[in-house]
């Protein structure tokens, strides 16, 4: 038996799943070990596709579920944008698309990806699904450039009607 397949025994289910999916990089030897040891295992090729699901889900869930964000100083991920939103017949959840942004004071500077994203629908209105709900993120989408626009846009004619709230304001 050579060293790979005994590597590979001592192995738990994740760990060789996780190393039968990069199986194209691995040497000759390496990949026939690992063959091996998923038939001895009884592992499938459908087991390798739902451990790679289940491991971009968790990775995007890290990335939207738990958004840093320093309120004194504005600075962290934020979520911004809303597209293609459908809700339940129940009126319990919702979904839409939405771009994950990189902020700093307050700003969207970089938006980093969008997502599929679902939440409980806020009875808050004031605050929107913003506000208070924990999402979970269903899947990546190439970044909606649309949205993006859209939201720079927003974010300039904001400070623009700020700058002459602030301007009628001083006259008084």
């Amino acid at each position: 038996m050579n060293n790979f397949a005994m590597e590979y025994q001592a192995l738990a289910d994740d760990e060789v799943l996780r190393i039968a999916a990069d199986r194209e990089n691995l040497v000759d030897e390496a990949r026939q070990a690992i063959d091996m040891e998923m038939h001895r295992r009884n592992l499938s090729p459908s087991d390798i596709e739902q451990y790679q699901a289940h491991i971009e889900k968790a990775e995007m869930q890290e990335q939207v579920g738990n958004l840093p964000f320093l309120i004194p100083y504005g600075i962290g991920k934020k979520l911004f944008g809303k597209r293609a939103r459908m809700v339940d017949p129940k009126g319990i959840w919702e979904e839409f698309d939405t771009t994950l942004w990189v902020v700093i004071f307050w700003v969207p500077l970089i938006p980093v990806r969008t997502y599929r994203i679902r939440c409980r629908v806020s009875k808050l209105s004031l605050l929107g699904p913003w506000g208070l709900s924990k999402f979970e993120a269903l899947s990546r989408r190439r970044l909606d450039w649309r949205m993006v626009l859209t939201t720079w846009a927003w974010f300039v004619f904001t400070v623009f009607v700020l700058r002459e709230v602030l301007r009628f304001v001083s006259r008084f």
